[in-house]
């Protein structure tokens, strides 16, 4: 097949037809680059500002799963799955405005090349059940719905603390005991330091609250992740700006 110049891509197939083109970002846990994006009718292309990474090239069929995401707090992100046959197995746009967003993934849902299984909220929880995917998996599946993403640390899959027992060679799961009290927020399991907590909230002032923290920040992800390597340099950057802002 022959080529055509577009900005500084070169599509695949002389005969693919441009159906969307605008500009977005690239977004990895540790960093976000801007490029150009462009939908067409067999490939889906995103074309780095800096020159120096490579395009990302996805063929249509090879994309597994599409899903809408709120990036730093906003309806801007969209990422995409793809199957092993594909450059990369996933990738996250963030886009300009909403608007953009939702026009690429109106259009490419409806483009003859991209289908894949959209496995509804009822139907994964009755696969769980019986045991066709593991609890691990519907984790993710349940975080993936709220909007979590291994891409994003502002919005960092998050699993539930169910064992209360750590030290046992062994879990007895047929023993109460073995499990934390899930009647109550882990803020509250503590007895001295619930009591501790309501003694502040009685003398705060309007609008109260008991906890001044969220159990899920880039600064927390970035710390538990800090033995990863590439992980371990964005938590030295960000501990040199906590440093310094003190």
């Amino acid at each position: 097949m022959g080529s055509v110049q577009i900005f500084n891509c070169r599509l695949e197939d002389l005969y693919e037809k441009i159906v969307v083109e605008t500009r977005g970002d690239r977004v990895t846990p540790l960093s976000t680059n801007p490029g150009r994006i462009m939908l067409t009718s067999s490939r889906l292309y995103f074309q780095p500002f800096n020159n120096i990474d490579k395009v990302v090239k996805i063929r249509l069929k090879d994309i597994t799963g599409v899903l809408r995401r709120r990036f730093l707090l906003r309806q801007l992100g969209l990422e995409i799955h793809c199957n092993d046959k594909a450059q990369l197995s996933h990738i996250y746009l963030s886009f300009e405005t909403e608007k953009d967003r939702n026009e690429l993934y109106e259009r490419m849902l409806q483009l003859p090349d991209v289908h894949y299984e959209d496995c509804g909220q009822e139907d994964m929880t009755l696969r769980w059940q019986s045991g066709q995917i593991s609890n691990y998996d519907y984790l993710l599946y349940l975080n993936s719905m709220a909007d979590r993403s291994f891409n994003d640390l502002t919005q960092y899959p998050v699993m539930p603390w169910v064992v209360s027992d750590y030290t046992s060679s062994s879990l007895d799961l047929e023993n109460p005991c073995t499990f934390r009290d899930l009647s109550k927020p882990i803020g509250a399991l503590n007895a001295d330091r619930l009591e501790s907590i309501l003694e502040r909230y009685a003398d705060m002032p309007e609008p109260k609250f008991m906890y001044g923290s969220h159990y899920s920040t880039p600064g927390y992800i970035l710390f538990y992740l800090a033995r990863k390597g590439m992980f371990f340099v964005k938590y030295c950057s960000l501990s040199r700006v906590q440093k310094a802002s003190i």
